[in-house]
């Protein structure tokens, strides 16, 4: 039995060195999710992985950038389309598609290397790492982006790539490193435009790091957030030239598909705590909490509903007039809500949106590959899920507790707090996929809770002297 033990650790733990047997495993493991998800969501259109209609936004602007010599739709941010641009100018579209969604797999799965070598060289213990490896590698609510076409797949890897490079800046104190750091945070700005404030979050780190010597964080700060000036510098060139106004991001956080009716309908569910506008877009609230206020009742509410329903009756001009009415119902709605019930409009209804955000019933979907291979392995993943959460959190808790005294192990925590805080409670955009980068990071945290607590219960009890009774 001790033999079979050791050949199995041998084979499944080797030293941590072995870089070529953790990317083949991590590989594997990815490459054989994505695999059994192609057959599940059997593609027709000759496309392996899942699109929607958010990819014409990343990538049909980089089509007619190429075709057309013009960046339009521009309502996106061109750090997905970077990607696609190479594979769109030498491959067919389909082609390109493909290799960009294998080009994530494989993104991913280095992703899972680089996120255990972090565990290892900021907690420095042999387990974390392959606690972290595991752990990530069949976590199917990060891989199974991997086959969309969405943002969310790369945005994960990158931002791994940025803190294990910012680590070994720690080490090293090697200006390449802190560089690639840079590189890959403003990658990740260019992907998800919600994280431009993390730069600067880490920057106190660099001071850190460099022994409170004020010059050469100074100098180390600059070289930071050198491609991020450069990069940004250059899209707000560009959109001063198109617009001849400063943009430093996106035009507008709403797309131009959306209706105009959903941006009115979006800020007055967010209002309460409502969850997801698309799930209100027929207007019907009729199972909404106790909301009302002294400019609308439950009656108002089924009257918006009605106007909707109208609009299948209506001319063109006759549709405008009852849209107007429709968003000037709504916007009034909003302002009493805001003006009469603060506490649900400050403080419960962002509550709700935070419930909602980490509530695993939110991403009940992107389980189809679970659930379509057995109820136990959804169990299972539904258990994981919870169990990540809750530890995590606990783990995050402690991890705080060390800014002063060891703040590189309190970085890990910035990247799923500020996620945490920025989509549900500050945006009040509690949509599942958002919280998808920072689950890798709070997996970190999650495992440090579970060594604190063998450290402090198991181990120091296995070493008492047991007394027979």
């Amino acid at each position: 039995m001790n033999t079979v033990i050791k050949k199995t650790a041998r084979l499944f733990f080797p030293p941590i060195t072995n870089w070529k047997f953790w990317l083949i495993m991590a590989l594997l493991i990815r490459g054989s999710f994505f695999i059994i998800q192609l057959h599940i969501y059997h593609s027709t259109n000759g496309i392996w992985g899942i699109t929607s209609d958010d990819d014409e936004q990343y990538l049909t602007s980089i089509e007619n950038l190429i075709s057309k010599g013009s960046y339009t739709p521009d309502f996106r941010m061109p750090g997905y389309g970077v990607i696609y641009f190479p594979l769109y100018l030498l491959f067919s579209r389909n082609t390109a598609y493909n290799l960009l969604i294998i080009l994530q797999v494989l993104a991913s799965s280095i992703s899972v290397y680089a996120l255990a070598l972090i565990a290892k060289k900021v907690f420095n213990y042999t387990a974390f790492f392959y606690f972290t490896f595991y752990l990530f590698a069949v976590n199917y609510f990060t891989n199974s982006f991997d086959m969309w076409v969405f943002t969310e797949s790369f945005a994960t890897s990158m931002l791994i790539f940025f803190v294990y490079y910012f680590i070994l800046y720690n080490e090293s104190k090697g200006n390449r490193h802190l560089f690639l750091a840079g590189l890959f945070l403003t990658w990740v700005i260019f992907l998800r435009p919600v994280y431009i404030l993390v730069p600067f979050i880490f920057l106190p780190g660099l001071y850190f790091i460099n022994h409170k010597d004020k010059k050469k964080t100074l100098l180390a700060s600059c070289l930071f957030l050198s491609t991020f000036v450069a990069v940004e510098g250059a899209w707000v060139l560009r959109n001063y030239i198109v617009y001849e106004r400063i943009i430093p991001l996106t035009k507008s956080e709403y797309l131009p598909t959306y209706e105009d009716t959903y941006v009115p309908t979006e800020r007055f569910v967010q209002t309460w705590g409502g969850g997801v506008a698309r799930d209100y877009l027929t207007l019907d609230f009729s199972n909404v909490p106790d909301i009302y206020t002294s400019q609308f009742n439950a009656d108002s509410l089924k009257m918006l509903h009605t106007l909707k329903v109208m609009d299948n009756t209506l001319t063109p001009a006759e549709k405008v007039q009852n849209h107007q009415l429709i968003i000037a119902k709504i916007n009034r709605y909003t302002q009493s809500i805001k003006h009469e019930r603060p506490w649900l409009y400050y403080v419960k209804a962002p509550l709700s949106q935070l419930q909602q955000f980490l509530y695993m019933p939110r991403i009940w979907y992107i389980l189809f590959f679970v659930k379509n291979c057995g109820t136990q392995i959804w169990h299972f993943y539904s258990f994981l899920y919870n169990f990540i959460l809750y530890t995590g959190f606990l783990g995050m808790f402690l991890l705080v507790l060390k800014l002063v005294k060891e703040p590189l192990k309190f970085l890990l925590t910035i990247i799923p707090l500020y996620t945490i805080i920025i989509h549900p409670i500050i945006l009040r955009k509690p949509e599942y996929r958002y919280f998808i980068p920072a689950l890798p990071f709070l997996i970190l945290c999650s495992i440090y809770a579970l060594f604190r607590i063998y450290d402090k219960t198991i181990s120091r009890w296995l070493q008492k002297p047991q007394v027979l009774e």
